[in-house]
């Protein structure tokens, strides 16, 4: 069972989450080839880990995106190793302290969402906005009521709630709006891999957003590396 102390407490962690991947990460000329062929290999230290996962390009096969007209989803799968080494940056770790993180995050399982829209430079949630009650609307849907909009569904129907959600504001610094989910794995089917994480759009109210995942990909993420 997972707890909801231990909820609150993933949440503080995973809000770091949010604000070290606005920071801008230089790789190289090329950050899609080299993020590319960094997750590509069987291990990556902490530092390689938080380059390569924090600029996936969309052709990644960790990333879903969805388009309808001007509106754009984007699903990010988060291994535990990526939420672990985003917390231990440049340091030296020993077993022990990975291991410790580690406890703080297993049990679940992460997702990034992004929401965006094309051309559009300001906060997200103002876009077309009719007044200022339509925008505290928003706000409030997106900061607290969306995660019961969220769910996974998996073979025959068997479906998995939002357990843990979280919105983190940027007041029109960044054009998109983030918001980092996750799901029991005691609520998730063990016998299949397979899963489609639902999105009932409510915020701009696109209806059902599907972002599908088959086969192990989900299971093919590099190790840590120490």
């Amino acid at each position: 069972m997972i707890s909801s102390i231990k909820i609150s407490l993933v949440i503080i962690m995973l809000s770091l989450v949010i604000t070290s991947c606005e920071e801008s990460i230089t790789v190289n000329d090329n950050p899609s080839s080299y993020c590319q062929s960094m997750i590509m290999k069987a291990e990556l230290t902490p530092k390689e880990y938080v380059q390569s996962w924090s600029t996936l390009p969309t052709e990644s096969e960790f990333v879903k995106q969805k388009k309808i007209k001007e509106f754009n989803y984007k699903l990010k799968y988060l291994p535990i190793e990526f939420l672990i080494s985003n917390e231990l940056r440049d340091s030296s770790p020993s077993e022990e302290m990975v291991d410790s993180l580690k406890k703080n995050y297993e049990g679940m399982e992460y997702y990034e969402l992004t929401l965006s829209i094309d051309d559009f430079k300001d906060e997200t949630i103002k876009y077309n906005v009719a007044d200022m009650q339509e925008y505290q609307n928003r706000l409030s849907y997106l900061s607290f009521s969306m995660q019961k909009d969220i769910n996974i569904i998996q073979k025959n129907a068997q479906t998995a709630p939002c357990k843990l959600y979280h919105y983190e504001r940027t007041f029109g610094i960044a054009p998109h709006a983030k918001v980092l989910i996750g799901f029991s794995k005691e609520d998730l089917n063990p016998q299949t891999t397979e899963r489609t994480v639902v999105l009932n759009d409510n915020l701009f109210n696109k209806g059902l957003i599907k972002f599908n995942w088959s086969g192990s990909t989900l299971l093919e993420t590099p190790k840590l590396l120490l």
